[in-house]
C-alpha cells in the first residue's frame, strides 16, 4: 500500500473506533492536541475522551449498527501533512441519519499518520 492508501485505511478504522468508543485506538491515532469542531462547538482531546466515556456509561452512545458512509472524499497530500475533505452520511440508527461535510488534517512522521483536527458540519436536509 502507498502512503495515501494507508491513510485511507487508517481513516476507516479511526471512524469505526469512534463509533465503537474504542478510546485506546482513538488516543493512538489522535495527536495530543487534537481538536474537533462541530455544530456543537470545539472539543479538545481531554474533553472528547471523557465525553465519550460518559455517554457510553450512560447508555447513550451509538448503537452497534451505527456507521458512516463516505459520499465524496478528496486528499491533498503535502508530504508531512494531508488535508482530507468530503461529505459523509452518518446513520446513527435505522431512520436516524444526516449528511455531514468534513475536513481533516492528518500529519505524517514518515512511519505513520495521526490526526490533528476534524471539522464537521451537518448539511441542511432538503
Amino acid at each position: 500500500m502507498n502512503r495515501l492508501e494507508n491513510l485511507a485505511d487508517l481513516r476507516q478504522r479511526w471512524y469505526a473506533a469512534y463509533f465503537a468508543a474504542d478510546l485506546v485506538f482513538l488516543q493512538a491515532t489522535e495527536l495530543p492536541d487534537f481538536t474537533y469542531l462541530s455544530d456543537q462547538g470545539i472539543e479538545t482531546t481531554d474533553r472528547r475522551y471523557s465525553h465519550i466515556a460518559e455517554r457510553v456509561a450512560n447508555g447513550v452512545w451509538f448503537a452497534s449498527a451505527a456507521y458512516r458512509q463516505e459520499l465524496s472524499v478528496s486528499y491533498r497530500d503535502h508530504s508531512e501533512c494531508c488535508y482530507v475533505t468530503g461529505t459523509a452520511r452518518i446513520v446513527a440508527a435505522p431512520g436516524v441519519e444526516h449528511t455531514r461535510c468534513f475536513s481533516e488534517l492528518w500529519l505524517s512522521n514518515k512511519q505513520n499518520w495521526q490526526i490533528l483536527s476534524l471539522h464537521a458540519s451537518v448539511l441542511p436536509s432538503g
